[in-house]
């Protein structure tokens, strides 16, 4: 008898426990119950399980487990609970400790910002038009290039039976 089954070793010896149902003959095949919890366990399904217990006190030192309804909704809505967990440390770094937001130094950062994407914008709209431009050309040229060849190249006759 292996010493690593132990509720094969229980058994055999006369203990009872809740674990004692499947069939002893066979002690190392996995039971339906036990397959049954593995494939309810997320960590198992290939989720990865973070934080699933929490301490409401330092000073109490038994974790309690968060409930599984959160876990749910902040699957369903990550992507916007990261851009707020975003937005709210990009602005206690700009408060440094103050509890109102200094709205003339955002005003004049927006006005800059705004000023900016405009200097860009136009600058993006003239290269697109340069763009343009060159790429008629370059189609241009081509065309050129293409009638030029089939110029260059020999026309054949057909020659008849009755040519000869």
């Amino acid at each position: 008898m292996d010493g690593h089954n132990r509720t094969f070793h229980s058994a055999h010896r006369g203990i009872v426990n809740y674990d004692n149902s499947h069939d002893l003959t066979t002690p190392y095949t996995w039971s339906g119950n036990s397959i049954a919890r593995m494939i309810t366990k997320p960590e198992y399904m290939g989720h990865t399980v973070n934080f699933c217990t929490s301490m409401e006190s330092y000073k109490d030192k038994r974790a309690k487990e968060k409930p599984k309804d959160k876990d749910k909704f902040y699957e369903s809505h990550r992507r916007e609970l990261t851009l707020y967990e975003a937005a709210e440390r990009y602005i206690k770094g700009v408060l440094n400790g103050r509890e109102k937001i200094p709205l003339p130094t955002w005003k004049t950062e927006r006005e800059r910002l705004t000023a900016e994407r405009k200097r860009l914008n136009t600058e993006y709209i003239s290269l697109k038009e340069e763009v343009g431009k060159v790429e008629k050309i370059a189609r241009s040229v081509q065309d050129i290039l293409h009638d030029e060849r089939r110029r260059e190249q020999p026309t054949h006759k057909r020659v008849y039976r009755a040519d000869l």
